[in-house]
């Protein structure tokens, strides 16, 4: 009888998981292999935060977003709350890391916005932009 109890309430801690078109579309465009990866760990997510098969990391900026790693070479930007993981794409990890170098540039050129003495020209602002 307890096996029961049990087994309903870990049905009841599974996650709704949705798919934004994006995603949807990226995930049909991976190549079969790919494609197989990235669906186990979809599958997986339903037991968010308690799947321990997926490797997740929390995005720091963001509250409630995450990247699952699907593969080496791609990964999942989904949010959690409520109980349900909603999924927004499927990048190339590649893509990812160019993506965050931007980020890290615009954080830092906001920093020294931020000191009084200091002015960075135009033409650096663009420079770093431009290289990344």
């Amino acid at each position: 009888m307890n096996v029961d109890i049990e087994s309903n309430n870990q049905q009841l801690m599974k996650s709704k998981v949705t798919l934004l078109n994006k995603a949807q579309i990226a995930l049909d465009a991976l190549p079969t292999k790919d494609q197989e990866k990235a669906t186990h760990v979809i599958n997986c997510l339903e037991e968010f935060p308690n799947c321990a098969t997926v490797e997740t990391h929390k995005l720091k900026f963001i509250p409630n977003y995450f990247i699952a790693r699907a593969g080496v070479k791609y990964r999942i930007i989904f949010q959690f709350q409520d109980q349900e993981v909603t999924i927004f794409d499927i990048v190339n990890h590649d893509r990812l890391e160019r993506l965050y170098r931007n980020l890290k540039v615009i954080q830092m050129i906001d920093w020294f916005w931020k000191i009084d003495d200091f002015k960075i020209p135009l033409y650096l602002i663009l420079f770093l932009v431009v290289r990344i």
